[in-house]
């Protein structure tokens, strides 16, 4: 006698035993958490940015208003 077995799919939806869901939340958001120095070296590129922007078009308007 034959015993019918079936067939166990397993779908992309259901968590893994091994890891919960907060599991995967919880290494997502340490794992992109900025770090003090990453924070500040971002601030200080912004203010050279905004400074060099500054610059940039203060020679622009210089530059125009000699040619008028």
């Amino acid at each position: 006698m034959k015993e019918a077995r079936e067939k166990v799919t397993i779908s992309e939806e259901e968590p893994s035993p091994s890891m919960s869901p907060f599991d995967e939340n919880d290494i997502d958001v340490h794992a992109s958490t900025p770090t003090c120095t990453h924070i500040l070296r971002q601030h200080w590129q912004a203010v050279t940015l905004r400074i060099r922007f500054g610059v940039f078009h203060a020679k622009r308007r210089l530059t125009r208003r000699r040619q008028k």
